[in-house]
């Protein structure tokens, strides 16, 4: 896994969960600008949203879901977030 060095503006959304406004995104394995679908993790709560066509964020739907439970390298990114959140 290797976290991209280049961030992307977003434009100012809030994370669905805690609310913090977010404005960029950094990829893991691309350096790709977040579409929509792509699925993000708040660096605040470690939550995982999915990117809207605005690049506004959204909780998944129980199939994202889903398909986010079972991605192995999106659930390591986000315990590395929840561990550096304690």
């Amino acid at each position: 896994m290797k976290v991209s060095k280049k961030d992307h503006e977003t434009g100012r959304s809030w994370c669905p969960y805690c609310r913090l406004p977010l404005d960029l995104a950094t990829g893991v394995d691309t350096d790709d600008r977040p579409s929509e679908g792509a699925v993000g993790i708040c660096a605040s709560c470690g939550e995982v949203h999915v990117f809207a066509a605005d690049l506004s964020r959204r909780r998944p739907t129980a199939e994202e879901q889903r398909e986010i439970d079972a991605n192995a390298t999106i659930q390591e990114c986000r315990r590395a977030i929840k561990r550096s959140l304690s």
